[in-house]
Protein backbone atom coordinates (compact mmCIF):
# COMPACT_ATOMS: atom_id res chain seq x y z
CA UNK A 1 0.00 0.00 0.00
CA UNK A 2 0.97 3.34 -0.48
CA UNK A 3 2.61 5.72 2.07
CA UNK A 4 1.21 9.08 2.58
CA UNK A 5 2.94 12.06 4.20
CA UNK A 6 2.41 15.34 5.28
CA UNK A 7 4.14 18.12 3.66
CA UNK A 8 6.25 20.44 5.27
CA UNK A 9 4.69 22.01 8.27
CA UNK A 10 5.35 25.52 6.90
CA UNK A 11 3.73 24.05 3.70
CA UNK A 12 0.95 22.42 5.40
CA UNK A 13 -0.02 25.36 6.73
CA UNK A 14 0.37 27.59 3.96
CA UNK A 15 -1.85 25.71 1.64
CA UNK A 16 -2.99 22.35 2.88
CA UNK A 17 -1.24 19.96 0.31
CA UNK A 18 0.16 16.29 0.71
CA UNK A 19 2.48 14.32 -0.40
CA UNK A 20 1.99 10.56 -2.03
CA UNK A 21 3.21 7.74 -3.49
CA UNK A 22 1.83 5.70 -5.85
CA UNK A 23 2.53 1.32 -5.41
CA UNK A 24 3.78 -0.78 -7.56
CA UNK A 25 -0.37 -1.42 -8.42
CA UNK A 26 -0.69 2.31 -9.46
CA UNK A 27 -2.72 3.13 -6.10
CA UNK A 28 -2.56 5.59 -3.52
CA UNK A 29 -3.78 6.15 0.04
CA UNK A 30 -6.25 9.23 0.11
CA UNK A 31 -5.30 10.62 4.34
CA UNK A 32 -8.11 10.45 6.48
CA UNK A 33 -7.96 14.49 7.23
CA UNK A 34 -9.01 14.94 3.21
CA UNK A 35 -11.46 11.58 3.46
CA UNK A 36 -13.13 13.22 6.18
CA UNK A 37 -13.33 16.47 4.55
CA UNK A 38 -14.67 15.52 1.14
CA UNK A 39 -17.33 13.02 3.46
CA UNK A 40 -15.55 9.74 1.61
CA UNK A 41 -16.13 6.81 4.23
CA UNK A 42 -13.99 3.57 3.65
CA UNK A 43 -15.06 1.66 1.26
CA UNK A 44 -17.04 3.91 -0.53
CA UNK A 45 -16.47 5.02 -4.38
CA UNK A 46 -15.36 8.10 -5.95
CA UNK A 47 -15.09 10.22 -8.97
CA UNK A 48 -11.99 11.35 -10.34
CA UNK A 49 -11.64 13.49 -13.66
CA UNK A 50 -8.85 15.78 -14.97
CA UNK A 51 -9.84 19.69 -15.03
CA UNK A 52 -6.91 21.88 -16.47
CA UNK A 53 -4.47 18.86 -15.75
CA UNK A 54 -5.22 18.28 -12.18
CA UNK A 55 -6.33 15.66 -10.92
CA UNK A 56 -10.15 15.70 -9.02
CA UNK A 57 -11.41 13.23 -6.87
CA UNK A 58 -15.28 13.80 -5.66
CA UNK A 59 -17.71 11.35 -3.71
CA UNK A 60 -19.40 9.07 -5.70
CA UNK A 61 -22.80 10.24 -5.36
CA UNK A 62 -26.32 8.31 -6.06
CA UNK A 63 -28.41 10.23 -8.30
CA UNK A 64 -31.43 9.09 -6.45
CA UNK A 65 -30.28 10.44 -2.97
CA UNK A 66 -29.37 14.03 -4.20
CA UNK A 67 -32.29 13.67 -5.61
CA UNK A 68 -34.56 12.95 -2.79
CA UNK A 69 -32.43 15.78 -1.19
CA UNK A 70 -33.50 18.61 -3.76
CA UNK A 71 -37.35 17.36 -3.22
CA UNK A 72 -36.94 17.62 0.98
CA UNK A 73 -35.18 20.87 0.49
CA UNK A 74 -37.89 22.23 -1.82
CA UNK A 75 -41.04 20.54 0.30
CA UNK A 76 -39.31 22.28 3.59
CA UNK A 77 -38.96 25.67 1.82
CA UNK A 78 -42.46 25.23 1.03
CA UNK A 79 -42.10 24.86 -2.88
CA UNK A 80 -44.35 22.02 -3.68
CA UNK A 81 -47.87 21.19 -3.89
CA UNK A 82 -49.77 17.74 -3.80
CA UNK A 83 -51.02 16.06 -6.96
CA UNK A 84 -54.38 17.97 -7.21
CA UNK A 85 -53.59 21.23 -7.09
CA UNK A 86 -51.49 21.10 -9.43
CA UNK A 87 -53.55 18.77 -11.90
CA UNK A 88 -56.21 21.72 -11.07
CA UNK A 89 -53.40 24.46 -12.53
CA UNK A 90 -52.72 22.41 -15.75
CA UNK A 91 -56.56 22.29 -16.79
CA UNK A 92 -56.43 18.43 -15.17
CA UNK A 93 -59.14 16.52 -14.41
CA UNK A 94 -58.48 13.48 -11.92
CA UNK A 95 -61.60 12.31 -11.34
CA UNK A 96 -62.78 11.34 -15.51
Amino acid sequence: MATMTKAPKNEQKRNGEYVAQFDDKGRITIPKKLRDALGIRTKEAVFMKIINGDLVIRPAVNPFDALVEEALREYREGKTQDLRSFAKEMGIDLDE
